[in-house]
């Protein structure tokens, strides 16, 4: 099963430089693009693969995907279901970049998108 190279990738892509969608300094307070956020970091995580210029290329249906992964977290789906379900979408026998990508999307859109999930993520996956 590929579930434990996405759950690597999650760690990777939850663990990114790029920061969260809100900062805090002690004089002000600065909020990033929730989006773009989500892009630098899976660009970032899924850098050497297939898939890394197509994110930057055409981000809209990986936004589009990482925003349904955290409203199936929010409806109660675990981490691993979420990406099970994810990799079902790749037919029977999904490939190692297919299973980085679910990984690279579930981690980038927690977060960017759902960081209350985070948790969740190293007590299913980690």
């Amino acid at each position: 099963m590929r579930s434990g190279l996405a759950a690597l990738v999650i760690v990777a892509a939850c663990s990114t430089a790029t920061p969260a969608a809100t900062t805090s300094t002690s004089s002000t307070t600065t909020t990033l693009d929730p989006a773009a956020v989500f892009v630098a970091n899976l660009s970032e995580t899924l850098s050497g693969t297939s898939y890394s210029e197509v994110v930057l290329e055409d981000p809209e249906p990986f936004l589009t995907t990482g925003l349904l992964m955290c409203e199936l977290l929010a409806e109660g789906t675990s981490p691993r279901d979420v990406i099970m379900q994810f990799l079902n979408s790749f037919g029977p026998d999904p490939g190692e970049e297919d299973s980085a990508l679910a990984g690279a999307l579930l981690g980038s859109a927690v977060n960017a998108f759902c960081p209350e999930h985070r948790d969740a993520l190293v007590d299913d996956l980690g």
